[in-house]
């Protein structure tokens, strides 16, 4: 019975790990609220819903070729916000 306590409190998240957590959750409400709605929606159906691009653009009711170009573009807009988020942690850091 000891061995599974000292598991289960060797297994809990740190305050350290949980406020990382709470920050990348943060961050990413940001930059997903920063994108405009069209590239959001793709996004987060496609990163986070796991859904093909044929479901989506019967989703969205968008033409395919429209629903590849969005997810394109929101990742890059990802892409950017998530480097710029960690330059700005990089600074705060130093």
């Amino acid at each position: 019975m000891c061995d599974d306590v000292d598991l289960l409190a060797n297994a809990a998240p740190s305050p350290q790990d949980t406020e990382a957590v709470a920050e990348a959750v943060r961050t990413l409400h940001a930059v997903l609220d920063a994108m405009p709605k069209e590239r959001r929606e793709v996004f987060i159906l496609a990163e986070l819903e796991q859904m093909s691009l044929a479901d989506i653009a019967a989703a969205v009711q968008a033409n395919p070729n429209t629903v590849s170009s969005r997810l394109r573009a929101a990742r890059a807009d990802f892409e950017k916000a998530v480097a710029r988020a960690r330059a700005s942690d990089q600074r705060r850091i130093r």
